[in-house]
């Protein structure tokens, strides 16, 4: 199957999935069935979200690929199992390694398009519990030159994404003067190219750095409507807080709350299902939201016994973004009380400055450091 369906027309992946399979049985196993059953894995949780049974095709695929030790289908189907399966299976960093090695078999063996594939997807996994960002930034940095070099158009868009992201975070790039010219630029391009994976991808990255600098009005804008057929690759668990977020920012002022609430509502308990699959990746996520939610509602124990729970989670996971989310929530809800503990705040907020400058996002340490000064 051919990465550009994939992409471009998502619609048509199932069909071209279900045609692979049919084949497959019919004929019986051959060195193809790996990449059929690894896509038809991977169709089974974007269809009906089952993590289980998309995990054991996943697991026939690597069986099926050791069996007949052919290299040149490695590339593909890794993309599949490790780059969207297994994180809602297993810890997300088991999936770092596999995917570096997915990138290098595809440019020994020449399958580029798929080495392309594994390495944007390697770096979108490694924003949960991966280097720092400035080591991402140069792992991108590399993913750019190189899909230039080799004409791999369909995803340097996206790849020019991932870098952009890294830089506005570490302050490379000044957040206020790139918020049109730069990433909106991109996003439009993408767009006009009617790649519809990588607009998504794009999108979320934007929500995030609007919601990180207070700007909830953009990140609004910048909510993605889930298409049939598209992949759920681990980074929706980002999307789904973030969107989750920004609403309730909103309720908080009043704005549609109702209908805010009842979304976030609906989000929790999603992601709290598929936590039973793998606490490690989304428990962080699910006390935060729950956190965030009581909050917004006014109950002061309940939300500060969710964010503790939520830095724990993402401490235990290594989750250094989330884990500084986590106390910088902490830290305006202390702050936003009556009679606020500003000694507690103040404390909260500095460990969550620790956090981000550890992950290197310099530029969201100086904007956190200016919004709660003004505060306290």
């Amino acid at each position: 199957i051919s990465l550009d369906t994939i992409c471009a027309r998502p619609k048509m992946t199932p069909f071209v999935i279900l045609k692979m399979m049919s084949i497959t049985l019919r004929h019986g196993l051959s060195e193809h069935a790996s990449s059929a059953f690894a896509l038809f894995g991977l169709l089974i949780l974007n269809i009906k979200f089952d993590v289980d049974m998309a995990y054991r095709y996943g697991q026939v695929a690597m069986a099926l690929l050791d069996m007949y030790k052919l290299d040149e289908y490695l590339p593909r189907v890794y993309a599949a199992f490790y780059g969207i399966i297994v994180s809602w299976k297993e810890p997300v960093r088991v999936t770092f390694a596999p995917l570096c090695r997915s990138h290098k078999t595809g440019l020994r063996t020449g399958d580029l398009e798929f080495a392309a594939l594994a390495g944007n997807i390697a770096l979108c996994q490694k924003i949960h519990g991966g280097p720092p960002l400035r080591q991402l930034q140069e792992s991108a940095t590399y993913m750019v030159e190189w899909m230039k070099s080799h004409k791999q158009f369909a995803g340097l868009k996206f790849a020019k994404a991932n870098l952009m992201f890294f830089q506005l975070l570490l302050g490379d790039l000044n957040y206020s003067s790139s918020g049109d010219g730069g990433y909106a630029k991109i996003l439009h391009e993408l767009v006009d190219n009617g790649v519809a994976i990588n607009v998504n991808g794009a999108k979320t990255y934007m929500m995030i750095i609007h919601y990180k600098f207070g700007n909830f009005k953009e990140a609004e804008s910048c909510f993605v409507k889930d298409q049939e057929g598209e992949p759920r690759d681990f980074g929706v668990s980002a999307q789904w807080l973030y969107e989750s977020m920004t609403r309730l920012a909103f309720a908080r002022q009043g704005i549609k709350k109702r209908k805010n609430l009842r979304k976030v509502r609906a989000v929790i308990k999603q992601l709290k299902a598929l936590s039973t699959k793998c606490p490690e990746n989304l428990s962080d996520k699910v006390f935060l939201l729950q956190g965030e939610l009581a909050s917004v509602n006014g109950n002061y124990d309940r939300a500060l016994s969710k964010f503790k729970l939520a830095a724990t989670m993402a401490a235990a996971s290594k989750f250094l973004c989330f884990e500084a989310l986590a106390y910088e929530r902490m830290g305006w809800l202390v702050a936003r009380q009556p009679l606020p503990d500003l000694a507690v705040a103040r404390s909260y907020f500095e460990q969550s400055c620790a956090r981000y400058q550890e992950w290197e996002a310099f530029a969201k340490v100086d904007h956190l450091r200016e919004e709660f000064s003004s505060v306290l």
